[in-house]
């Protein structure tokens, strides 16, 4: 009965969020640490939201920790809403430990390393139409 009980939450569990198969780019690599872009569409089907987004992954191969910091310009509809901003919301410092990664997604509460794309029931919203990221800088952490 336990059993049964285990399987019927995880069904309900992975019915109540969906996540589409996910295309990975690398958009960068230097000192030691790779900084790859995912897209994924993201289903909530309990609040009936269905969002696509990139996120960000990165790997820290040393076996040191570092800081990792970059600004992120993104283009809504051909109009760059973060070019001139100096918005935290823009600006990504993070810590990685030794030998590890970190990642946004559609469930991470690390919203800072997600780029909202569009949503994907609705037409007639603002849609990301390019993005780039500037002064990306890698420093051993003290």
């Amino acid at each position: 009965m336990k059993q049964i009980l285990v399987f019927i939450h995880m069904i309900i569990s992975v019915t109540c969020f969906a996540q589409s198969p996910e295309k990975k780019t690398q958009i960068y690599t230097a000192d030691g640490v790779e900084i790859n872009l995912i897209k994924s569409d993201c289903i909530d089907k309990q609040y009936d939201i269905q969002k696509q987004i990139l996120y960000f992954e990165i790997i820290n191969s040393n076996s040191y920790s570092v800081n990792i910091s970059f600004k992120k310009e993104l283009w809504y509809d051909n109009v760059c809403s973060a070019c001139s901003s100096d918005s935290p919301e823009y600006e990504v410092n993070q810590t990685i430990e030794a030998s590890s990664t970190i990642q946004g997604g559609c469930t991470s509460k690390n919203t800072l390393l997600n780029i909202f794309v569009k949503m994907l029931k609705l037409s007639n919203v603002r849609q990301l139409t390019n993005y780039e990221f500037k002064a990306i800088k890698i420093e051993k952490a003290s």
